[in-house]
């Protein structure tokens, strides 16, 4: 928000003699730094600088100049206004499933429509989106709606976004939301509609491994667990580890779920030593 209005302040800016000159010493001083290592990734992160450095040294020039170089600035800026649009409306029409955002101009790389289109095409363009468009929600949404595993390489803020991880889960490993959940230590691997969400999924074998210990104490969900998969059994909390329904449970999903009875007494028990004798 803060760089979108430093952006919309620096175009008006170089419109207005006298400020158009000091806004415009400052941008040129900016570009210089901008040029340099340190400020290229400060480009790349912040939308501002990104403008900056992409503007028109033309511009600049001609902003420091009073009246004159005013009147300038506006015609270039009807000229590029106009010059940008067709090309918008050029690339979306061309654009197909092998376009990449990162291929484009920084014009196009930084406008909305072009990502969103770019997305409709290939969601894996959300990778090389700019940062503040992988922190845009609708943008974000437009991409994971596509396929849910593009959610890793959106703003770590949708980590915590539920809504956002319930859709994610409709298309991607319930197994790898887990674990990016867990890596960044996001509260929703305590949310339990999230983590049976996870456990419906296609592939959920381990998702119980990276719930929140809270959830991975609760019996019902260690027999989901093991009841879809019975290798879970090498994942469910140490208080279960002598319970057995849920030991029976994932033998009855998988006989061979038995080399991860941890329990001595339970790989002794009679109900686990019947069970494997009468299993083929």
């Amino acid at each position: 928000m803060i760089s979108n209005s430093l952006i919309t302040a620096s175009r008006y800016f170089s419109m207005v003699p006298i400020v158009s000159t000091i806004s415009a010493l400052t941008e040129l001083f900016f570009k210089c730094l901008l040029s340099t290592k340190p400020g290229k990734k400060l480009a790349e992160n912040n939308r501002y600088f990104y403008h900056i450095k992409n503007k028109s040294n033309k511009k600049c020039i001609a902003a420091l100049v009073p009246v004159l170089g005013n009147i300038a600035v506006i015609i270039m800026n009807k000229k590029e206004q106009k010059a940008v649009a067709e090309e918008i409306e050029k690339t979306i029409a061309n654009m197909h499933t092998h376009t990449r955002l990162q291929n484009l101009s920084p014009v196009l790389q930084d406008n909305k429509k072009i990502v969103l289109a770019a997305i409709e095409k290939d969601h894996f363009n959300l990778q090389d989106a700019l940062p503040w468009f992988k922190n845009d929600g609708e943008v974000v949404k437009a991409a994971v709606t596509k396929h849910g595993s593009v959610i890793q390489y959106a703003n770590p803020r949708f980590f915590e976004n539920r809504d956002m991880i319930l859709l994610a889960l409709k298309s991607w490993s319930g197994y790898e939301i887990m674990r990016l959940l867990h890596d960044n230590k996001s509260s929703l691997n305590d949310d339990e509609e999230i983590v049976r969400a996870a456990m419906n999924n296609k592939v959920s074998t381990g998702v119980i491994q990276y719930a929140s210990e809270r959830l991975r104490k609760k019996e019902e969900l260690a027999l989901m667990a093991v009841g879809k998969n019975g290798y879970d059994l090498e994942y469910i909390h140490e208080c279960h580890q002598e319970n057995i329904t849920i030991i029976l449970a994932a033998l009855q999903q998988n006989k061979d779920a038995a080399r991860y009875i941890k329990s001595e007494s339970m790989k002794q028990h009679s109900e686990v030593v019947a069970f494997l004798a009468d299993s083929p």
